[in-house]
Parts: structure tokens; sequence; C-alpha cells
């Protein structure tokens, strides 16, 4: 069977967001977008939320985790979430683990619907315009 290199590299993509019953691809926000359900995963790592942008079903539970060397936050900008300070994760010497211990987490359950824009309270949009995130939360 011969697989083209695009073909290829959806796969490789596909095989290395792992299977199980966690969601953790963005949604578009498009109306042929389905709202992911469970266990939504989101990174923090270098300045940046991943995915920036995700919609989910109410009642669904966002989970993240710092991968980066720098201690971070996860804050909504209206007051329904605060994180605390995530430490980065361990790896005997590397702040990119590697080996060691994942990096803090913290995970929030969406029950209402709405739109809830967050942040890094450690690292503001003020002076890292970028680090912002959105969660799209339909009923």
């Amino acid at each position: 069977m011969r697989v083209t290199i695009p073909v290829a590299a959806s796969l490789i993509f596909a095989l290395a967001c792992g299977g199980g019953s966690d969601s953790t691809a963005p949604s578009s926000g498009g109306s042929t977008a389905k709202p992911l359900t469970g266990l939504v995963k989101g990174n923090v790592r270098d300045f940046s939320f991943t995915p920036a942008t995700v919609t989910i079903k109410a009642g669904a539970t966002v989970m993240w985790t710092n991968l980066g060397p720098s201690p971070h936050t996860t804050v909504s900008d209206n007051g329904v979430w605060t994180s605390g300070t995530l430490g980065s994760p361990t790896s005997g010497g590397s702040g990119y683990g590697g080996g060691g211990s994942s990096g803090g987490t913290f995970q929030f359950t969406f029950t209402q619907a709405g739109t809830f824009g967050y942040h890094c309270n450690l690292h503001p949009p003020a002076q890292y315009p970028t680090f912002v995130g959105t969660i799209t939360v339909v009923p």
C-alpha cells in the first residue's frame, strides 16, 4: 500500500494525540464542529495556552497542565475560576521535563453555557497580549 506524505503526516499527528476518552483537539467553533465533551486537555507552555480556543458542551471538564519551564496560572477574566500557581515539570535538571514528573495541573468543570476568556495572572495580558485563551460552553 502506498501512503502519501500528507496522509502519513495526518496519521502520525492522530496517533501522537493519543486515544482513550480524553478530548484533546480544539474545536474550530464553526457550525460543523462538534463541541468536545468529557475531559478536555489543555497545555500551558512558553507563554501560551494550547489550544487557545476551544468549544465544549456544558458538563465537560477542562484540565490544564503546565509543560514549560516557568510557573503559570489559569484565571478566568470574570472571576469564575483561578488555578493558583501551576509549577513547571521536574526532570532532574531540565525545566522541560523529559522523563520527570508532569507540571502542575488544574481542572474546572463548566456547568453553564457562555464564553469564558482566561489568562495567566503571573504574566498578564498587558505584558503578554497573546497569552490568553477562550472557552465557549454550549448547552
